[in-house]
């Protein structure tokens, strides 16, 4: 599954808080973690002109010493927590054009933490990790910033049940693999959740057949993952992302894994109502996925 997982930190308490949910995944399935850590200059570059080329540069290279000893700490509480394999990089420049480069060399998941409480819609999750969701096509688990640390049991896997929602698309199922693999690498349950459109008067003897239907399908896509795996259906008919958050914190999850429908959204909702509420408001990380919609449609 996941072979090399990138962790963007910004030297701040809040950026490491995508530490832990890292630390677990690269254990699961023996990855490799690769720290970034962006050096933004700006702060002195507005008084570059007036300084001499040579305090420039000293001011830059002593930039890169903090990094790369920061990094070095963060390095060696990985150690202690038994990952093996670790690489750091300290770059200079613009985070997502960083972060955008090792994801088309190598990375095969980005966890990070989101700056914002308001989710990726529009104020756009302090806008470096709203690009970064944008512009790969990698999957990227985000931590927001008011959920409470993603706490180990000495360092030890610690996912206990993964929500997936489905919706009966080809292109919602497309999340089940890797939230499957997750769940055997860790032994976390797994919960099936489909969200109905919120019945009306006239309607609601269709809503009654859709529910059954629902309930068929969660029960056969159940029946596809591993027998070990403890798998529990969800079917409810109300606001999307408030069910998503709902379901999250009733059933104990830790891990919410979604599809995304190309660069726009969910399907049938849109990325900046559904993902923007449920991770403003979800107290677990949220794993976003880049459906296949060529394949979805096949």
């Amino acid at each position: 599954m996941f072979k090399n997982i990138l962790v963007p930190l910004d030297g701040s308490a809040l950026g490491e808080k995508a530490l832990n949910v890292a630390i677990v995944i690269a254990k699961a399935f023996d990855a490799k973690i690769t720290l970034l850590h962006n050096i933004s200059i700006t702060s002195f570059t507005s008084v570059g002109a007036s300084m001499g080329e040579e305090t420039y540069q000293q001011m830059a290279e002593s930039e890169v010493l903090n990094s790369s000893d920061y990094l070095k700490k963060v390095e060696g509480r990985l150690h202690d927590c038994g990952v093996a394999q670790i690489e750091t990089q300290v770059v200079q420049g613009i985070p997502t054009s960083a972060i955008q480069l090792a994801a088309r060399n190598g990375v095969d998941l980005i966890v990070m933490t989101t700056h914002a409480r308001t989710g990726i819609a529009r104020t756009i999750l302090g806008s470096v990790a709203d690009e970064v969701v944008h512009s790969v096509n990698i999957p990227v688990l985000l931590i927001a910033a008011q959920q409470p640390a993603f706490e180990l049991d000495g360092c030890a896997p610690a996912f206990q049940r993964i929500l997936v929602p489905l919706d009966g698309s080809t292109l919602a199922l497309q999340a089940l693999p890797i939230a499957s693999a997750l769940a055997q690498a860790t032994g976390a349950g797994v919960v099936l959740l489909d969200v109905l459109p919120e019945p009306v008067r006239a309607g609601e003897e269709l809503a009654t057949e859709g529910a059954g239907w629902a309930a068929r399908y969660l029960n056969e896509v159940a029946h596809t993952l591993p027998p070990d795996t403890e798998a529990d259906t969800v079917v409810t008919s109300e606001n999307v992302g408030e069910a998503i958050v709902r379901e999250a914190v009733e059933r104990d999850c830790d891990l919410i894994v979604m599809t995304t429908h190309g660069r726009s959204g969910f399907t049938r909702m849109r990325l900046g109502s559904v993902a923007d509420q449920v991770l403003a408001h979800a107290p677990v990380p949220l794993l976003l996925l880049h459906g296949d919609s060529t394949e979805a449609a096949n």
